[in-house]
């Protein structure tokens, strides 16, 4: 791969460490890690270094299909760094932000507190935090987070994102339509597929008709999405009956079996057709498909809250 000339002449640390960063920021992580890693070799007292390699294997995993992979690795530079350094609240937080992501909510909690005890106007431990509360169920400690980062910088369009997210949970639905235009107009690169994310925080509020008429949105905006055909099949079914839905959920099985080569972002085959099979209620085909869970907490986390899937889990 060219390196783009990012390589300094310089090997001291500092510049390193600032090659590193230059590719973690493209997204180069293989070659982040290398410098990273070359710096922390010339000074292993350097936690900035510590910290951002640390961040190159949390990104690495949240972009992977297996994140824990890349879990233990980026959870040691993150502690080495906050040992090295013990104010260091840009490494707190994001390894609560490491811990969220993997579930770890209890850690997560801890490592925000400690980010926001050291620095008490950090917007982005505040608005990582509020998620984490949501992520917990604690709808009223997620909105109060969110809305002191909102405090700290107002045009935080991911902080207002997830307080539209608790306003939609907590049936505000007027709050959290005006929010969500808010965050559209202030980066519209938060949300990337609005129709479908937004069908899908409905679900979560039990608004299955605002559901379908979002998920409709989504697919003539991108007929062929699957995931978002799932969905579509999953919110008819339970709206209207397993008859309206069985001629989609035939199609979607079909093109599910019949093809090789499926672009997936956020499930997975066997999750889509272990869904249809219990939506079906076949629970013995879904439960041949329920190994899929066991390296996959991201993944079953989604079950959890799918329609589908919900009953069976719950059994």
């Amino acid at each position: 791969m060219v390196q783009n000339n990012l390589d300094s002449a310089d090997n001291s640390p500092d510049e390193l460490a600032r090659d590193g960063e230059l590719y973690r920021l493209q997204g180069e992580y293989d070659l982040a890690s290398e410098k990273f890693n070359d710096a922390i070799k010339l000074n292993p007292s350097y936690a900035w270094a510590n910290a951002h390699l640390g961040e190159t294997f949390r990104q690495r995993g949240s972009k992977a299909n297996s994140p824990e992979t890349f879990f233990t690795q980026s959870e040691n530079f993150f502690k080495q760094a906050t040992k090295l350094n013990s104010d260091y609240a840009w490494a707190h937080a994001h390894l609560g932000e490491l811990y969220r992501e993997n579930l770890k909510y209890e850690e997560a909690e801890e490592s925000f507190k400690q980010a926001i005890m050291i620095d008490e106007n950090y917007a982005w431990a505040y608005a990582h935090r509020g998620a984490n509360s949501y992520d917990r169920e604690n709808l009223n400690d997620a909105l109060h987070y969110l809305t002191k980062a909102l405090d700290i910088i107002p045009t935080y369009a991911w902080a207002k994102l997830y307080q539209a997210i608790v306003w939609l949970r907590t049936k505000e639905f007027e709050k959290a339509v005006l929010a969500f235009l808010s965050v559209i107009s202030l980066d519209p690169n938060v949300i990337k597929n609005p129709s479908k994310d937004i069908a899908l925080l409905s679900i979560d509020a039990r608004e299955l008709e605002t559901a379908l008429a979002l998920f409709d949105k989504a697919l003539n905006e991108t007929p062929n999405d699957i995931e978002t055909q799932y969905h579509h099949a999953v919110v008819i079914a339970k709206l209207k009956g397993l008859e309206a839905a069985k001629e989609e959920i035939q199609k979607l099985r079909q093109v599910l079996e019949s093809s090789t080569s499926i672009t997936l972002q956020d499930l997975s085959k066997d999750y889509i057709l272990g869904g249809l099979a219990a939506l079906e209620g076949n629970n013995r085909q879904a439960q041949e498909k329920l190994a899929i869970f066991d390296n996959a907490p991201k993944l079953k986390a989604k079950a959890e809250r799918d329609l589908a899937w919900q009953p069976l889990l719950k059994q």
